[in-house]
């Protein structure tokens, strides 16, 4: 995990002090070279133009040989730098076809779960694939082969392509694929994340209660006035609902209220 992020553009608030909450806006050549002389070993450093990417060059250019931690740029860089990018970074992402708004961005890799999200690819088209960075800055590949048109007839344009939903949908023209659902075929990390998950769920009061309500043969409106209550206790909105309408329900059902976890 990333312990600072620096942004190489005038931000908003000025400078600060580094933290992975807020990014340190580093507004000029100077500070570029301040910072990269220290030598954060485990910062994320962004650079969203070509004066960023100068400054950068810069300062990496002087200063001494030592690994910055990871650097993703969205302008475009000299071939000559992306040699020095490389020897000088662990990871290195270079301008994508499409990417989150800095915003969004940031916002993005302050999640615990940014792996679930995305923040920029491109579409090769001779290669037939769909090459993705996820939030966590690993790469997925996809082929455009997976994007099959939709129910109603809407294929998917791949010269149209983006990220929206910050960074939860992918859009090809007007045909859009959920993250989610690409991750859950590509993505063994995801898969894993997801079967815990749904593991824990299993487990708890509103997972018991729909189990037992289905081996009963009962409908939520079979629970009358309780019908909502039920239906929120079951999609984990109310993880501890009142003793009475527990007692209503288990006797509904024919059971004891400490039985209902049984299930």
């Amino acid at each position: 995990m990333t312990e600072a992020v620096y942004v190489l553009d005038k931000g908003p608030g000025g400078r600060g002090g580094p933290s992975r909450s807020q990014p340190v806006y580093l507004c000029d050549e100077a500070q570029v070279r301040g910072v990269v002389r220290s030598g954060h070993v485990r910062a994320l450093w962004i650079a969203p133009s070509k004066d960023a990417v100068a400054w950068l060059f810069t300062a990496l250019r002087e200063s001494p040989k030592r690994q910055l931690g990871d650097f993703v740029t969205l302008a475009p860089v000299p071939v000559a730098l992306e040699t020095l990018l490389l020897d000088r970074f662990k990871r290195v992402v270079l301008p994508l076809e499409t990417v989150l708004p800095l915003d969004e961005f940031l916002a993005v890799h302050q999640r615990e779960d940014r792996a679930e999200f995305c923040l920029g690819g491109s579409v090769d088209h001779d290669l037939q694939a769909l090459v993705l960075v996820l939030g966590d800055l690993s790469v997925l590949a996809v082929p455009l082969s997976d994007f099959q048109p939709a129910a109603n007839g809407t294929a998917p344009d791949f010269h149209a392509f983006s990220v929206v939903d910050h960074g939860r949908t992918l859009r090809f023209g007007g045909y859009q694929a959920s993250m989610d659902a690409v991750l859950y075929e590509k993505d063994p990390r995801h898969r894993r994340r997801v079967k815990k998950l749904r593991a824990e769920q299993d487990r708890t009061l509103g997972a018991s209660l729909r189990r037992l309500r289905k081996q009963r043969k009962l409908r939520l409106e079979d629970f009358g006035s309780l019908a909502k209550t039920v239906a929120r206790i079951e999609g984990g909105q109310v993880s501890r609902p009142r003793r009475s309408s527990l007692v209503g329900i288990a006797e509904r059902l024919g059971v004891g209220v400490e039985e209902i976890r049984e299930y």
